[in-house]
């Protein structure tokens, strides 16, 4: 629920636009590198970094808060979902 709760229940959840301006969303590198430092220190394998990289690209990039949203909710959920993140 953390990477998805909208509307009136976002007030308990994250808000994904003000992390990704904390992280940096100049370029999926960048939204990607900051959140896996802040979720894992940074210590996934690099294709997993890679491949975290062109599932932003793939949605659209970070042209906009909308997709600035759901990249951040994207990446954190996959990022979540790694076993690194379930061992941690």
């Amino acid at each position: 629920m953390l990477t998805t709760q909208r509307g009136n229940s976002a007030q308990f959840g994250m808000d994904a636009v003000a992390i990704g301006a904390r992280v940096g969303t100049k370029s999926p590198g960048q939204l990607v590198d900051g959140l896996l430092s802040l979720l894992v220190d940074a210590d996934l394998p690099p294709q997993i970094r890679t491949s975290l990289i062109e599932y932003v690209d793939s949605g659209g990039g970070l042209s906009s808060s909308q997709a600035v949203d759901r990249s951040v909710r994207g990446v954190t959920h996959l990022i979540m979902s790694t076993p690194v993140y379930q061992m941690a």
